[in-house]
């Protein structure tokens, strides 16, 4: 973001660093790092991993300093936990600068409008969908246990991926237009204007590929269990 990157002093960005190290500390010290030993499991984070990278190559640059691009976290964070989806989207923002996607001195507020905000709104929106799904089960008259699994792939997987981008996105305006200093101008509306037409593509993408997973390998979802849909 060269917005961030034109305005980051010294202490700004030896804040954002420590921050993002006392993140990163976080989450590490809460990942399993034996599943890896799992080839498989490592196979297929690879794979999301490089994926994700060429994903992100796809952007579209502005005249205020950001760049879009579809993000793919939410069906990362519903093929694997959290932890791990958040693990491979950070290194992403880590390999991004070598392949110019990015910088390496906005790396932090990278990691976190595209990845931690994403991951946060995904839960937010799977933590709803089995809400829905219980309050559904309790619902039934004949005292059955079948929860719809299409709730699953329109919450998390369609909607959740939609405002997850959005969220980045606004996110990411505010902050180059707070720290910036850039009085509001037809260019930031026309922005918004956008927005949904690039929340719509990245819940499309994700929940074709959650409907798949949930389709022809429903055990590859962490967050999906075929016992509360069948």
């Amino acid at each position: 973001m060269e917005c961030l990157a034109q305005s980051s002093s010294p202490f700004w960005v030896g804040l954002q660093w420590s921050v993002f190290g006392i993140v990163l500390f976080f989450i590490l010290a809460n990942v399993r790092f034996r599943r890896f030993q799992n080839s498989e499991f490592l196979h297929m984070c690879c794979g999301a991993l490089l994926a994700v990278l060429i994903l992100w190559r796809i952007r579209y640059e502005t005249d205020l300093g950001l760049a879009f691009h579809f993000l793919g976290i939410s069906v990362l964070v519903l093929v694997f936990h959290w932890l791990y989806a958040t693990v491979i989207g950070i290194l992403a923002c880590l390999i991004g600068p070598l392949i110019g996607v990015g910088r390496f001195e906005t790396i932090p507020m990278t990691a976190t409008f595209v990845v931690l905000i994403p991951v946060a709104v995904t839960l937010m929106f799977l933590k709803l969908e089995r809400h829905m799904n219980r309050r559904l089960i309790e619902s039934q008259v004949k005292g059955g246990q079948n929860g719809n699994f299409f709730l699953f792939i329109m919450l998390p997987g369609f909607l959740g991926a939609g405002f997850a981008i959005g969220a980045s996105m606004l996110a990411a305006f505010t902050a180059c237009w707070m720290l910036n200093d850039i009085a509001w101008s037809s260019n930031h509306s026309l922005l918004l204007a956008y927005l949904p037409l690039i929340m719509l593509p990245e819940g499309i993408i994700n929940g074709m590929l959650v409907s798949g997973f949930v389709a022809f390998w429903p055990e590859k979802l962490n967050a999906f269990h075929e016992e509360d849909y069948s």
